[in-house]
């Protein structure tokens, strides 16, 4: 008796952690192209609303950033030395554990710094979500490396 009873406990949350019919790894990898989104646009009061308020950000060759508006400031400032610019992902892995989440994915820039032809940068992004009280995935660490294997050519291959 006590297995089937926890057998329909475990049922009836995994229904309630999902009552609007979206599995987290759906709601994660749509939060990530409103990120690509709001990149692009400049948004930048939009895309902190994607950062978990204790959020942390790795760039590559930066000093990491912690808090929301660390990040927005590198943002700011990112923005300020650039014309625009437009990422790409291509998600590699989604792993949920819990109420936390890691998404691993090849990504490719191309940043128009007002020279022509934009400048192009293939690499690799590992990020953490925390799912928030009201449901959603708020991204806590965002980290990004340009890895070897990483590549435009390899890019174009990933589906």
């Amino acid at each position: 008796m006590r297995i089937i009873l926890a057998f329909f406990i475990v049922l009836s949350l995994g229904s309630w952690a999902y009552a609007d019919g979206h599995l987290p790894e759906e709601k994660i990898a749509a939060s990530a192209a409103q990120w690509s989104k709001l990149y692009a646009a400049r948004d930048l009061d939009s895309l902190m609303t994607l950062y978990h308020p204790d959020a942390m950000l790795f760039a590559h060759n930066q000093p990491g950033r912690v808090g929301r508006e660390a990040i927005r400031a590198f943002f700011k400032e990112s923005f300020s030395r650039t014309q625009g610019a437009e990422i790409d992902f291509k998600i590699e892995n989604i792993t949920v554990f819990g109420n936390a989440a890691n998404l691993v994915s090849l990504y490719k820039m191309e940043i128009d710094v007002g020279a022509g032809q934009p400048i192009v940068v293939v690499g690799r992004s590992m990020l953490m979500y925390k799912r928030a009280d009201d449901g959603r995935w708020l991204l806590f660490a965002d980290m990004d490396n340009l890895a070897p294997d990483a590549t435009v050519a390899r890019f174009a291959e990933v589906q």
